[in-house]
């Protein structure tokens, strides 16, 4: 069941995702307006107090539905429609292909612009030493926001897990959008990805050049200056950005020539890390 509901929707993600509004963020971004003007306590919003206030009734509606499917089709149909409403906003590679064709066609401020939103990041993190900066982490990372984690968080906790992270990841961008603190959205956003985070970072090293990502991963052990939360996305972003890198003939360690060969080497990895996960998945039914 938990293999066809992710199946399902990433067929149907992959076939809507090239509508521009696709999954934004509308229903959270009310939602948050409607808690907001009810409880208009500043001293509330800027404690920990406001993101389980946030976050329980999203996720206690979705249990209850849950549970209210009995049969196996209800319950297939109801676990594929949060997956669907979940991922995104849009495939990954929608966006990239928008800014390859604004790189081709010479228009270098759509190109910029495109750009600068594929290199947005965890909340602050953006100007933290990351490599989230740079564009190909920084698609690691996305690849890990729209995708990855909301399908790990599934396999966990089902269809709740997956409105889990889909509200955590959205949450502090929205509450600072209302000029809210989102610290405590930032803490739990960056709990919920301690673990899909390193667990992404090992699927792109399977997908691509292991030794390489594990290679990046001893050298950012090294780095003291991040903290754990700041560590969490440069780990993602510099372990799976490793496993793009090859071995020439001669024993040296290369790259795509190009920035573009790069970016696609990019999609050709985030296809073939989630080829692992679901016949891990597949593996885990046949031997359950």
């Amino acid at each position: 069941m938990t293999m066809l509901a992710i199946i399902s929707a990433l067929i149907v993600e992959r076939i809507v995702g090239h509508l521009p509004e696709w999954t934004a963020p509308r229903v959270l971004r009310s939602y948050l307006a409607v808690w907001h003007r009810l409880l208009p306590f500043h001293r509330l919003w800027a404690s920990a107090a406001a993101i389980p206030l946030l976050l329980a009734p999203p996720l206690a509606l979705t249990l209850y539905l849950q549970s209210t499917m009995r049969e196996p089709v209800p319950e297939l149909l109801f676990s594929t429609l949060a997956l669907i409403l979940c991922l995104g906003p849009r495939d990954i590679s929608e966006d990239v292909r928008r800014w390859l064709e604004a790189r081709e066609a010479g228009d270098v401020e759509n190109a910029e612009q495109l750009g600068n939103l594929l290199k947005q990041g965890p909340g602050r993190y953006d100007d933290a030493y990351l490599r989230s900066r740079n564009l190909l982490g920084s698609l690691f990372i996305q690849s890990h926001e729209r995708l990855f984690g909301v399908l790990l968080w599934f396999l966990v906790l089902g269809p709740v897990g997956a409105v889990f992270y889909r509200v955590v990841s959205r949450l502090p961008k929205l509450m600072a959008e209302r000029k809210l603190s989102p610290k405590y959205g930032e803490i739990v956003h960056s709990l919920a990805a301690w673990i899909t985070a390193r667990l992404t970072a090992v699927l792109y090293g399977l997908a691509g050049s292991l030794d390489d990502s594990i290679r990046e991963y001893r050298r950012l052990a090294n780095q003291t200056m991040l903290g754990w939360r700041g560590y969490t996305w440069a780990l993602l972003a510099e372990v799976a950005s490793g496993s793009i890198e090859f071995e020439s003939k001669d024993g040296a360690t290369e790259v795509p020539a190009t920035l573009e060969l790069a970016v696609q080497e990019v999609l050709r990895l985030q296809f073939r890390a989630l080829m692992i996960l679901l016949a891990g998945v597949a593996a885990g039914v046949v031997f359950a």
